[in-house]
C-alpha cells in the first residue's frame, strides 16, 4: 500500500492551499469514488474528510469502512 502522509481534513483545516483547480479535481476523485461505492450497492456509514487520505498527486483514498451491504 502506498504511503498517505495527509488526511483530507489536514490539508482542509491546517494547510489551506488548495487552488481552485486542485479542489475541484479532489471533489471530482471523490464523487467518483463514491459512485463506485453506490454501484456496489455499499455504504460507507462514516464519510468524513478524517477517513479520506490524499497522495502527494492529489489522489483521494477513502478509508476506514465500517460497510454495510444493501
Amino acid at each position: 500500500m502506498k504511503p498517505y502522509a495527509y488526511s483530507l481534513y489536514t490539508i482542509i483545516k491546517k494547510s489551506q492551499t488548495l487552488s481552485f483547480a486542485e479542489r475541484l479535481s479532489l471533489s471530482y476523485k471523490l464523487a467518483k469514488g463514491m459512485c463506485f461505492l453506490n454501484y456496489w450497492s455499499i455504504l460507507h456509514r462514516d464519510f468524513k474528510p478524517h477517513n479520506i487520505m490524499v497522495d502527494h498527486m492529489l489522489n483521494p483514498v477513502i478509508i476506514d469502512f465500517e460497510a454495510v451491504l444493501l
